[in-house]
């Protein structure tokens, strides 16, 4: 039986959303997250965050998680939703407070982090703001490459995925994880 959440803040992120880790591998995000193709495999729990950005992702999962020693992976799929932050400096800051929690949380796990895809018709600074948190996440060992983007396509907001884009992103981090 597929693990698959899609949480909704209902106006309050800090409050409403929590995390149960009930499976070996979680795979987390924002909302393109519950894009991804229903996943059969009973070892994977995908859990979806709209709106979530780096550092309420941290609160998630420091403050409303509990520890999960059982857990083997995890895949931190944040970052979209900080594009419009203001310095490379928080973009880093927040990035490692992010990895901190993780291995807290996961203290047996090994966490990754995808490069993110972004749409080139994204603003110029929301593109560089990508551009720049990518470059960080290149440094983080076991980071996941980006899917080709030839065959990167999002819906008309440029941000959400569509659903072959979702699918062909699975299949990148699958193979990439040999899931």
């Amino acid at each position: 039986m597929e693990c698959f959440r899609r949480h909704e803040h209902r106006g309050n992120k800090k409050s409403n959303w929590s995390l149960t880790p009930k499976r070996e591998v979680i795979i987390m995000g924002a909302s393109n997250i519950s894009r991804l193709p229903l996943i059969h495999n009973l070892k994977i729990q995908v859990d979806s965050f709209p709106g979530a950005n780096m550092a309420q992702a941290t609160h998630l999962i420091k403050r409303k998680t509990p520890t999960s020693p059982e857990t083997k992976i995890v895949i931190l799929c944040f970052g979209l939703n900080d594009r419009n932050t203001v310095t490379p400096e928080t973009l880093n800051h927040d990035l490692q407070d992010l990895l901190s929690a993780a291995h807290y949380t996961f203290p047996n796990a090994k966490i990754h982090v995808p490069l993110i895809n972004a749409s080139m018709r994204l603003p110029i600074k929301a593109y560089r703001n990508i551009t720049l948190l990518n470059a960080a996440i290149k440094r983080i060992p076991g980071y996941l490459e980006k899917m080709d983007m030839r065959h990167y396509i999002t819906a008309d907001d440029n941000i959400h995925w569509t659903p072959k884009t979702a699918n062909l992103m699975w299949k990148n981090w699958r193979s990439s994880l040999d899931l």
